[in-house]
């Protein structure tokens, strides 16, 4: 105890792959956000407290398919 080690009981996952899971979530969330507020992305931002740019950011990352009406 103590000393920083799991004792080989730790998940087999790397870094890298948490993180995808972690934008999956995130990304699966701002979705239904914004589904719910009707594609405004102002209102979808103060509910998840945050910035609309951090929005736009997630969806343009995740690619053309993920953005749904007008741009």
């Amino acid at each position: 105890t103590g000393s920083g080690q799991d004792g080989g009981n730790a998940p087999a996952t790397t870094g890298r792959s948490t993180t995808l899971r972690l934008r999956e979530s995130d990304l699966d969330l701002i979705r239904k956000t914004l589904h719910a507020c009707g594609g405004n992305v102002s209102d979808a931002a103060a509910r998840l407290g945050v910035s609309r740019g951090l929005i736009y950011r997630r969806l343009r990352a995740a690619g053309p398919t993920s953005v749904s009406g007008p741009h």
